[in-house]
Parts: structure tokens; C-alpha cells; sequence
């Protein structure tokens, strides 16, 4: 039979925090976070850290993982804190080696958040945590195979809870660690880029992203998918769009919820403009890859007009007046 697809919910209707803690879902949610192993860490030459404090204290913003000069890579150093939680704290100074927790000790740390978010789904706690292992991986400039495993995870648990900032920050550091040091989940992680310029509207990174893809890329089930979705999205075909968020590999379908209900006002403007005199809405509702409670909760706010009482056709003419998206 046809696979069922790769969502944790429903991909129509995504009520995550009413569906992130049954046991079905925490075995899917574990499936996503299978151990790896990482090769030991290069270490380059010390730099001095005379100026470190003054660049930290005077970060006037933006993320200091990527702190305009600062080479965390060449400050050489090596943690020895031992404790596997750690709040995150913005760095205002330079780091103390007994602040910063060594490799093995952030693996372990790994595993642990792993495990509390697969079973209690608390995603401050997660959140915190992930952000404390990836600052300290940061300062001791690890960026091998496990520093990608932490991003990956930290990205993954972001699109389940729909944080939007945290994602975008992982997502460009994992497009400067797969250049660096590659990652089986590269494919993957490019489609969901892809699908984040989509929710953004950066079409020149779009065609930028696509650009770069190779032959193979092509041939990966996240990278064909967001290929065909784009094209369609691009043409404003909105009926093959979505059938293809219906049927979105993996976790793309996360990203596609993020710009979903903006690409169904779209859609129900050209319906709209395009029939007379009415359309029944079970076949709009089919054609938006829409449930009946997410029809009304879509058209609620605009008025539309309807030829029964009973609101089973959609009067296209007289619903003309009421759309939001310039449809006159």
C-alpha cells in the first residue's frame, strides 16, 4: 500500500502540542535521532584573546556564532566542566576552560536532551540546552560530523515546535558545516532551506539554492520534491501544489505549514475570479488540500458569500467583493 506520510501528525491538520506526547509519536520522534559517531576534533594554533572581551561587550547583536573577528577555531580552547546541563548564558566575556564543557562530556549532553525531549517534550528546557552545547562546541571551535549532528537536532526539534528563529540560525550554520565538513543528511537539510526562502519570498536565494543543485541532489526524495513544489509554486499551480504538500517527505511539511494558509488566500482568489457562479466548496476544500474545521478557520475573517444556507457552494461572483488579496 501507499507509505503514510513522514509527519508526526496529520500533515493537514498540524496540532503539535496536542500530538507531540503520545508513545507512537515519541518512537517517530526518536526514528530522527539516531546516534552517530564523530571523529576527534582538530585543534589549530592558539590566538591571543586580547581583544575577545572588548568584541563580546560591545556585540551590538546578530549571533555570536558568527562573531565578525573572532577565530573561535585558533583559541584553542579545551573545556573541562563536567556537568552534562548547562544553562545558556550570552557570552560577555572570554570563556574559562572550566565554564566549558570537553567533547565527550557535550555527547553525553546530546543524548540526554535527546532523550528528555523525546519523552516530555519540553521545548524551553530542549531549546536551552541545545543552545548551551552548541555555544560550547562554538568556543572551543569544534566543527566536525557531531557538531552537524547538534545543529541537525536543534533544527529538527525547532521545525516540530514551529521556532522560526532558532531553525533559520541552524539551518545557516549547517549550510557552512555541510561546505566544510559534509553530512549524510545533507540533501535533506538543502530541501528545508529551499522550503524556509519559500516561506520567506527570497527569490533571488531560491534560484540561488536551486542553481547549486547537482544531478544527484536531484535525485534525493526531499530535494525532488521541493524541485516539483517550487515549479508549481512558481507557476501559480496552485491544484499541483497541494497535492504535493499532501503528499511532503519527512519533515518538509513542517516548513510548508509555515506559508500554507498565505498560499491558500492566494488560491482562493484565483478560484474565485476564475468560476461563475459558485463552486461547491468540497471541491475547493479538496483542491486547497484543506479539512473542513481549517476551511473555516481560513475563510472566517473574510465574508465570503454563499448561494445556500447551508454554505455548500461558494458564490464566486458575489465573494468577489469580499477577498482580502486585491481580487476586484
Amino acid at each position: 500500500g501507499k507509505d503514510k506520510p513522514y509527519f508526526y501528525t496529520d500533515p493537514l491538520r498540524m496540532e503539535l502540542d496536542n500530538d507531540l506526547g503520545s508513545a507512537s509519536k515519541r518512537m517517530k520522534r526518536a526514528a530522527r535521532f539516531k546516534d552517530d559517531s564523530s571523529p576527534a576534533p582538530s585543534r589549530r594554533k592558539p590566538l591571543s584573546l586580547s581583544s575577545l572581551n572588548e568584541k563580546l561587550m560591545n556585540d551590538s547583536g546578530g549571533s555570536w556564532e558568527d562573531k565578525e573577528g573572532i577565530d573561535w577555531e585558533q583559541m584553542h580552547i579545551v573545556g573541562t566542566c563536567q556537568k552534562l546541563e548547562k544553562p545558556y548564558l550570552r557570552l560577555t566575556e572570554a570563556p574559562e576552560a572550566h565554564k566549558v564543557r570537553p567533547i565527550e562530556v557535550l555527547r553525553k549532553s546530546l543524548k540526554m536532551v535527546r532523550d528528555h525531549w523525546i519523552n516530555k517534550s519540553d521545548y524551553r528546557y530542549a531549546c536551552d540546552q541545545l543552545k548551551s552545547i552548541r555555544q560550547d562546541l562554538t568556543v572551543q571551535g569544534i566543527r566536525d560530523a557531531f557538531t552537524v549532528q547538534v545543529y541537525e537536532t536543534h533544527a529538527r526539534v525547532a521545525l516540530e515546535k514551529g521556532d522560526y528563529t532558532e531553525f533559520n540560525q541552524c539551518q545557516s550554520q549547517l549550510k557552512m558545516l555541510y561546505a566544510e565538513v559534509g553530512g549524510d543528511n545533507r540533501r535533506e537539510f538543502t530541501a528545508y532551506r529551499i522550503l524556509y526562502y519559500m516561506y520567506t519570498q527570497e527569490v533571488t536565494d531560491i534560484l540561488s539554492a536551486l542553481s547549486s543543485l547537482t544531478a544527484e541532489d536531484k535525485k534525493d526524495e526531499c530535494i525532488d520534491h521541493v524541485v516539483r513544489l517550487r515549479t508549481a509554486w512558481s507557476q501559480g499551480n496552485y491544484f499541483r501544489f497541494f497535492k504535493l504538500y499532501s503528499a511532503a517527505p519527512k519533515m518538509c511539511g513542517y516548513l510548508i505549514d509555515w506559508f500554507i494558509e498565505r498560499e491558500r488566500k492566494r488560491a482562493l482568489t484565483s478560484i474565485i475570479k476564475a468560476y461563475r457562479p459558485g463552486l461547491p466548496v468540497e471541491y475547493v476544500q479538496t483542491a486547497l488540500s484543506c479539512s473542513p474545521a481549517d476551511w473555516g478557520k481560513l475563510t472566517a475573517p473574510f465574508g465570503l458569500a454563499y448561494t445556500d444556507t447551508s454554505q455548500k457552494t461558494l458564490d464566486c461572483k458575489t465573494s468577489m467583493a469580499a477577498l482580502p488579496l486585491g481580487a476586484k
